[in-house]
């Protein structure tokens, strides 16, 4: 005797291939909560592909989604642990980039476990043929102390405007939205301890007043080559180090224009610190100006806001 099947008629889980948008992916009315781990890709799609599609194909293969549809997805709470894509823009000034804003429930993930959360949102996704490019642009990263955040002025990549919303994320208790900065969500950090910023690629005493102006306080400056490579030895790099920070430091307590005083400031200090003076004969001529190639996608004008 021939036994029939019993199915759950649901045309969501009909046997076959649906796109990702619809197999529930995308929601523009998605609510976020405080509690989902959000990210932001960019994306450009191939062509033919849909920027909506696209995204919702990110989301679906960062979290539960397979290329078919799967009758197990009926033994779970699915819709609890679907990635859901609920904002799709443009990027500025692009033809076929977008930026995909994506929540991803927390219980999505194995508590506790980095990378059970890295491998799944920037984990094969990356290898998605239905996109052209994927890069994730924004994401909450949290458990260390100090991390490697910019120079601006050394010989590493560093846009001012990003460092400093690298800078601003690590340091500040509460972030609002700032697109120039690359800052796409608020955010409280509530007690969360603050994370020290690490400045450290190229850099040198000479540059203490740009450093100063641009990082701040609140940063640990590395010197590297700039210590270790001064002709005198390292106890010679590192008192020319500390002599010339301890000087822009005075003077801009004092009120002085240290940012276009800074060398003048540097060959003052120079003339009664020996290693001081041979640091900055030594790299005096030494920049690294060239056009940085991550800026931010989004710029405040004096007519714009975005």
């Amino acid at each position: 005797n021939s036994v029939e099947r019993t199915r759950i008629k649901n045309e969501r889980y009909e046997s076959g291939v649906i796109p990702y948008a619809k197999m529930g992916y995308w929601d523009p009315d998605y609510v976020v909560k405080d509690t989902d781990v959000l990210a932001l890709f960019r994306v450009s799609p191939q062509p033919g592909v849909d920027p909506i599609e696209a995204s919702a194909a990110v989301a679906g293969e960062s979290s539960t989604a397979t290329w078919t549809v799967v009758w197990t997805d009926l033994l779970t709470a699915c819709d609890l642990y679907r990635a859901k894509a609920y904002k799709v823009d443009a990027v500025p000034n692009t033809s076929d980039q977008y930026f995909a804003y994506i929540a991803y429930d927390i219980d999505l993930f194995e508590e506790g476990s980095i990378a059970n959360l890295t491998a799944s949102i920037i984990g094969n996704v990356f290898g998605f043929k239905a996109v052209k490019a994927l890069r994730l642009e924004d994401m909450r990263m949290a458990g260390v102390d100090h991390i490697h955040a910019g120079t601006v002025v050394g010989k590493l990549e560093g846009d001012p405007l990003m460092i400093k919303g690298f800078y601003n994320t690590l340091l500040l208790p509460y972030l609002e939205v700032n697109l120039p900065q690359g800052i796409f969500f608020e955010q409280d950090w509530a007690s969360l301890r603050k994370v020290t910023p690490v400045a450290s690629g190229g850099i040198h005493c000479g540059q203490m007043h740009q450093l100063l102006d641009y990082l701040g306080n609140d940063v640990v400056l590395q010197f590297g080559g700039g210590t270790i490579g001064h002709p005198d030895g390292i106890q010679a790099g590192a008192t020319a180090n500390r002599v010339a920070l301890e000087s822009m430091v005075i003077a801009r307590n004092e009120g002085r224009d240290y940012v276009a005083e800074g060398p003048q400031i540097l060959q003052d200090a120079a003339k009664t610190c020996g290693p001081l003076q041979t640091a900055l004969d030594l790299w005096k001529d030494i920049t690294f100006n060239y056009t940085s190639t991550d800026t931010a996608d989004f710029v405040e004008t004096p007519t714009a806001n975005v």
